[in-house]
């Protein structure tokens, strides 16, 4: 799923977390939970190569970064003052295994980075078979996952 549910979904989790420690790691677990959920953008921007993919990449994920700190920023807002440590370790849990395949594109001969991006892409694609068809219904997924999480954050008043 695109960062702007890994966002909030990881601020979430930090607001409940009891250190920011914990907060960080259930993050990042969630990153791939949610991501083996199919969600229509699993292969983008495999039809390219080289430095026009990791120029598409970066494109996407700029767009997709802005969109993330808009709706943090309206999802925080209640705290009226900086959120709570605990709950940006949620958030950059939440977000680090995106820096790590953005890593692994840079330096793809880095081993760890190479494990951690087979790991990412399992999750994505073979937990519940991709399907690419499904990228409309998938967009639509990632809307109601976004959704559930910011109804939960403001039913929950944390």
């Amino acid at each position: 799923m695109f960062l702007t549910i890994h966002g909030p979904a990881g601020a979430l989790i930090g607001s409940f977390a009891p250190d920011p420690v914990s907060a960080f790691t259930l993050g990042m677990l969630s990153h791939y939970a949610i991501d083996a959920i199919p969600h229509g953008d699993e292969r983008l921007g495999n039809h390219l190569e080289g430095a026009a993919k990791l120029r598409f990449i970066v494109r996407i994920g700029l767009v997709d970064a802005t969109i993330a700190a808009v709706t943090l920023l309206t999802i925080l807002q209640p705290w009226h003052v900086w959120p709570s440590f605990t709950v940006l370790a949620g958030v950059a849990g939440g977000l680090v295994p995106d820096g790590l395949q953005l890593l692994h594109h840079l330096f793809p001969r880095v081993r760890w980075l190479a494990r951690h991006q087979w790991f990412h892409d399992f999750c994505h694609v073979r937990i519940i078979p991709y399907d690419p068809r499904l990228i409309p219904t998938g967009l639509v997924v990632q809307i109601a996952v976004l959704v559930a999480v910011v109804v939960a954050r403001r039913a929950l008043q944390v």
